[in-house]
């Protein structure tokens, strides 16, 4: 039989001297975040809608592109060098990265929505190519930062082992972009006149601005550690603390998919502006369903993952990767979805090549649309989970990339088609997503010693 328990005697509260107990157990662990799930998903759907601004712009842009030449007296050439400057969207969240990471992210969001506010009625207002040109850079410059800060907020709510379906559900609404752009594009352009694309811009960019400013809350975790602390500054501060968790009760590819080109190849079928823009559904669909996807695909691999290393999950502080194979658990489907992708690339391009009936392309661009989304989601997931400590950087780092190769594919597309055809064109674009392969099964297998030796190099570095 069990010996009885003997309570511990509880000393009065009128002595001084009495001696406090011991505690028995440990203090329970910090939350990874205090923010509960009904304010992760309404942040994250601000996010989501303040994302979608930059391939928005850039795809209700491409259908008005024959009409602006005409208007502005200049050429097909010039009006592509107008989608080529978009690499300064590569450049800009290099740098936003860093200050969100420092000042916060609610901040770094207003002032990108109001530079894009901005730029859309100065494009709506010009009539000239230089100014179209500059606006345009700038407008790039305050869209295009808003998916890397939709990333940096999902990494300061969401921990490693749920992060995946926030990710996707971050990335939806910038996925809409490739669907709604050329079609709305294309309406705008044959009935009203393409400065009212312009002007429709500008009233949902200044009607997010409002929304954000009114709820946005700030969420780095540099300002606000896990969400229990108030922010000081004037601008982190949302005027309504709707979604602040002090307001309630706390509880514990891109390559061979770039934007331009099935637009440049569907001229072969004798498509008007709206048409194309109609063909564009498909890819749109694809990414919005696969953003959803990957993010389940993504959550259930780091769960798989964890039991067969007889690892538990740490559902309430989250996860420490130091022990945990984070590489191995992101890409452990990836490579179906690169295969895929390139065999639907192929298709794609000798579809057009043989002008194979509409439909052939079109379900190779959905094809596409699904498995090059999967990819880029996962890698810029995993790329956060390996930078803990600085997601800013980490994020605006997987968005350089993309816009570099997008930026370059649209400078090169054109010239190769014209020499070489869709057909081989898209097979070089096949060929460069190949050469992803091998560097997966590097960094399968080297990742965790390489980021072994990247944190000794660090602890040895802030000891010295």
């Amino acid at each position: 039989m069990a010996a009885p328990i003997n309570p511990t005697p509880v000393p009065s509260i009128e002595s001084n001297n009495s001696p406090k107990p011991e505690p028995d157990s440990a203090p329970p662990p910090t939350p990874y975040t205090v923010f509960q799930n009904g304010q992760i998903r309404s942040t994250v759907a601000l996010c989501a809608l303040a994302g979608f601004f930059s391939p928005f712009s850039a795809f209700t842009y491409f259908p008005t592109l024959e009409y602006m030449a005409a208007d502005l007296g200049v050429s097909l050439q010039l009006m592509n060098l107008t989608i080529t400057m978009f690499i300064v969207q590569g450049i800009i969240p290099a740098v936003l990265g860093d200050v969100a990471d420092q000042i916060g992210r609610r901040p770094v969001y207003l002032l990108v929505l109001i530079i894009y506010f901005l730029a859309c009625i100065g494009l709506a207002l010009q009539r000239s190519y230089p100014a179209l040109l500059v606006l345009r850079m700038l407008q790039s410059a305050g869209s295009s930062g808003t998916i890397a800060l939709g990333i940096m907020v999902v990494a300061d709510l969401a921990p490693p082992h749920s992060r995946g379906r926030y990710v996707g559900a971050m990335l939806s609404g910038p996925n809409c972009g490739p669907s709604l752009g050329p079609v709305i594009g294309g309406v705008l352009a044959e009935r009203a006149g393409w400065p009212w694309i312009f002007w429709l811009l500008a009233i949902l960019g200044g009607f997010c601005f409002a929304v954000c400013l009114v709820l946005l809350p700030e969420t780095c975790r540099n300002v606000v550690g896990n969400g229990a602390y108030t922010a000081r500054g004037r601008f982190n501060r949302a005027l309504v603390n709707t979604l602040s968790p002090r307001a309630h009760k706390v509880s514990p590819d891109d390559v061979a998919s770039t934007p331009a080109s099935p637009l440049s190849v569907m001229s072969r079928y004798g498509l008007n502006a709206l048409q194309a823009g109609l063909c564009y559904l498909s890819y749109g669909v694809a990414t919005i369903s696969s953003s959803y996807l990957i993010g389940k695909v993504m959550d259930f691999d780091c769960r798989a993952t964890a039991r067969s290393c007889g690892i538990t999950i740490n559902v309430l502080s989250g996860d420490d990767i130091a022990s945990f194979p984070i590489e191995r658990a992101r890409i452990r489907s990836l490579g179906y979805f690169v295969v895929v992708g390139i065999a639907a690339t192929l298709g794609f391009g000798w579809a057009i090549e043989r002008h194979a009936h509409l439909s052939v392309p079109l379900v190779m661009l959905f094809v596409c649309g699904v498995t090059y989304t999967a990819i880029f989601n996962t890698c810029l997931t995993l790329n956060v989970d390996l930078h803990p400590t600085e997601t800013g950087l980490a994020s605006v780092a997987a968005s350089l990339m993309r816009c570099v190769a997008a930026a370059v594919g649209v400078a090169i597309l054109q010239p190769m088609l014209d020499a070489v055809g869709p057909g081989w064109t898209f097979t070089f674009f096949a060929c460069l997503s190949g050469l992803s392969i091998p560097m997966l099964l590097v960094l399968r297998i080297m990742g965790p010693s390489w980021r072994k030796c990247s944190s000794a190099n660090r602890e040895s570095g802030s000891e010295s």
